[in-house]
């Protein structure tokens, strides 16, 4: 880890990467989630399964 911190510059020797990271992640959870509301279900199955 201390190489790939040695090519960054100066400014960014010191950062935090693992919020970067984590924000990551989480834009591309919410990416791949379904859309909560969909106006033509009419009922979520016990199993999950939309009826529409």
């Amino acid at each position: 880890m201390d190489d790939f911190r040695k090519q960054l510059p100066e400014k960014w020797r010191n950062f935090d990467f693992t919020n970067a990271i984590g924000l990551l992640i989480l834009m591309k959870e919410i990416q791949e989630q379904e859309p909560l509301d969909d106006p033509n279900v009419i009922k979520i199955d016990e199993d999950g399964t939309r009826l529409y």
